[in-house]
Formats: C-alpha cells, structure tokens, sequence
C-alpha cells in the first residue's frame, strides 16, 4: 500500500528543506520544488532550463560563442538576468553585437571546455527527525487500518 497523499507531500516538504543548503546556485536553491507523483515517488523541479548542465556538468562547446562580461549587459535575456525559461533568450542582433564590442561588454571565442557536475544530492544527509516522525505516522496509520479492516472482515466465532 502506497503512502497517502499528505503525508507523501509532508515528507516532500522536508526533503527539499534537508536539500536546499546544499545547492549551490542560489537562483536553483530558491526555485526548488519537491512534489510527490501519482505513483508516490517524490520529484524535484526546478524552474530554470540550465538546472541540468549546473546539476550533472556538460561537455565542451564549440562554436561561435559570445559571452557578457556582465550577463545584466546581455540584450538577449528578454526578462533581465538570470534567464529562467529558454524562450526568455533570444538572438543577439549584428547591431547589438557591434556595440558590445565598441564598448568592450563581450568575449568572443569558438570553443569552451567542460563544466563541472555539481551533484548536490551526494552531500545530502537524510537525519531530519520530521523524516522518522513522518514515517512512523505512517506506519502507524497503515497498521490501525490493517488491524481494523481484518477485525470488521472476520465472522464471529461460534
């Protein structure tokens, strides 16, 4: 039997309260969400679109890559820095391109090596007492119904 829905989402609450200060980018660590799915596995979300590359690292780039200085600078973030959503970062015009180089706001380079994974589930350490206390509810909800349900079905001896 499957545990209920509110004490899967009790237990979602004090995941992502255990995990968030080992996340080290602040924008993901505020952005956090754990819910529980329909099957009872608890899921992590998380707003921005790079979260995977900055969670599990990714390989080198190459290309025609044009970096800001200062990524406020930066005409292509829609919405200001940081961007969240993919669709909140458009192309750079060659007009917008020229004037960050005039006013030296860029770097230009063709490749970028690979970034590191930054795997903060690693480091977590599940000693939260909400967790034992949680379960233990649980479990003891699970056994009540069990005794219950067996003590209505049974047919008085005799």
């Amino acid at each position: 039997m499957p545990l209920k829905r509110p004490i899967l989402e009790r237990l979602a609450a004090v995941v992502a309260r255990s995990v968030k200060p080992f996340i080290g980018a602040k924008a993901l660590r505020e952005s956090l969400t754990v819910r529980p799915d329909r099957d009872g596995h608890l899921v992590f979300r998380f707003a921005q679109y790079w979260a995977r590359w900055y969670i599990e690292g990714r390989r080198a780039v190459s290309g025609n890559l044009i970096y800001f200085k200062d990524p406020r600078d930066d005409p292509r973030l829609a919405n200001g820095f940081p961007a969240t959503h993919r669709q909140e970062v458009r192309r750079l015009t060659r007009a917008e391109l020229r004037d960050a180089l005039e006013d030296d706001k860029v770097i230009m380079t063709d490749h970028v090596g690979p970034a590191p994974a930054h795997p903060f589930l690693d480091f977590v350490q599940p000693e939260d007492p909400d967790v034992e206390a949680i379960l233990t509810e649980a479990m003891d909800d699970f056994v009540s119904e069990s005794v219950l349900k067996g003590v209505r079905g049974q047919r008085p001896r005799g």
